[in-house]
């Protein structure tokens, strides 16, 4: 499959024996560029039903310019869409009945945790709702040693009509009175309770000055744009840059606009390495 083959393409290699950086959580492991040129590691928070796996695309853009990366497993990973509904929803019934925290304070302990593990200054890449961790971890759980933040499809405001959005368009959920109980539980066991008053006190706490890359698609129709440019309209001290991938479809930019996706990525870092953050 596509991950196989790209990584013997690229030879990347889990770090060996010699290399003090171990045991990660969370099935996490550690990617070592081919050819190393930067200090700083890029941690990648994969996307809601996806796994560590699954941002393959973006590691090979950033190894190859010369950063290690690491990647881990979400709480509630691979959440196939095609798989039974049953499935889906005893994934559901499970996480309330061993009275589990919401999806948001679950993923901003993790990625808290696998930042724990790394030495040195850190560049976070997060897809879609998860992103909110990315936020968590920099405002909720005032990290210093992150410097920068790309983020793409997310995050958002307007949560019940995304969650709205992922279980009628990709989990398929056609029953109304079904699709109205499942996205209720869904948004909140995703922590859709307080959310934006949860989010507006994450981003006020945010570093001045913080740079962030936030990539959009215009035809996304799980999270239409309007609900990022929300997010992003809180009060906040980021300094902000955005790209928008004409007729790209959720997280679809780097599909369908590769070569613009890697150039955008190396801009924002090449010019964050200039001004500093």
């Amino acid at each position: 499959g596509f991950s196989k083959k790209f990584t013997q393409t690229l030879r990347l290699r889990p770090m060996n024996a010699n290399t003090p950086i171990t045991n990660l959580p969370f099935e996490g492991e550690y990617l070592c560029s081919p050819s190393k040129k930067h200090s700083e590691i890029v941690v990648f928070i994969h996307h809601f039903g996806g796994n560590k796996k699954s941002t393959r695309r973006h590691q090979k853009i950033l190894l190859e310019a010369g950063y290690d990366c690491v990647t881990f497993n979400l709480y509630y990973h691979s959440f196939d869409a095609d798989s039974q509904f049953s499935h889906r929803l005893m994934k559901l019934i499970r996480h309330v009945v061993t009275g589990h925290k919401n999806f948001i304070e679950t993923w901003t302990d993790q990625l808290n945790s696998v930042l724990d593990h790394l030495p040195g200054e850190k560049i976070l890449f997060s897809l879609s709702s998860p992103s909110t961790s990315a936020v968590g971890v920099l405002g909720g759980k005032q990290r210093k040693d992150v410097k920068a933040w790309i983020c793409d499809s997310g995050p958002f405001l307007d949560a019940w009509e995304c969650f709205w959005n992922y279980n009628a368009v990709l989990a398929r959920i056609s029953n109304p009175l079904l699709l109205a109980a499942i996205n209720t539980t869904s948004f909140i066991i995703f922590g859709g309770l307080g959310y934006e008053r949860r989010l507006r006190r994450w981003i006020s706490e945010t570093p001045k000055d913080f740079p962030v890359l936030s990539l959009r698609c215009e035809k996304d129709q799980l999270v239409p744009l309007r609900a990022i440019e929300k997010f992003f309209a809180l009060p906040h001290s980021f300094r902000l840059s955005t790209h928008l991938f004409n007729g790209a479809e959720h997280l679809g930019g780097i599909k369908t606009h590769f070569s613009d996706y890697r150039q955008i990525l190396i801009e924002f870092l090449q010019d964050f390495r200039q001004t500093g953050s």
